[in-house]
């Protein structure tokens, strides 16, 4: 059983699935409880839509590349986790993607479509507390997993 859980194959797979699960969880949350993700929030759906995409064809087809291309991943989904959670509890200073909210139209129908477009939260407020701690430190955990994971297949001989 435990030879199972090392292989490399079942590890692209399995963090396929919990990325999946991620995304849909991350769905659910925008559009039925209207938690706005901010931009880095998305950054790291990008990360999680990749490790679905590497775990889908892992599963059909092992390679060794589609193994170090979701470790890969996992480093900079882990990276993005770490200055998202620096961000919301000001360590380091914004980006100015997070805080650019003001409107600039030449004419009305540009100012429409601007206004129209969906509002994107900010990066250094927490928009979303699951058991009393912020989803980017639960996001920052998984990524860590994953890791972990990771790190552990690899030294399987």
């Amino acid at each position: 059983m435990l030879q199972k859980i090392l292989d490399r194959q079942f590890f692209l797979t399995s963090v396929g699935t919990m990325a999946f699960l991620c995304l849909v969880t991350a769905f659910i949350a925008e559009y039925y409880f209207d938690i706005i993700p901010c931009h880095l929030c998305i950054y790291e759906r990008y990360c999680y839509a990749a490790l679905v995409i590497i775990g889908a064809g892992g599963g059909l087809r092992f390679h060794s590349i589609l193994y170090y291309a979701a470790t890969f991943l996992i480093l900079i989904g882990l990276g993005l986790s770490i200055y998202h959670l620096g961000v919301e509890y000001h360590w380091w200073q914004v980006p100015q993607s997070c805080i650019t909210t003001s409107i600039s139209a030449g004419n009305f129908d540009d100012f429409e479509a601007q206004f129209m477009k969906k509002s994107v939260a900010r990066c250094d407020q927490v928009t979303w507390v699951i058991f009393g701690v912020s989803a980017t430190f639960w996001n920052l955990l998984l990524f860590c997993v994953f890791g972990l994971y990771a790190l552990i297949c690899s030294s399987k001989k």
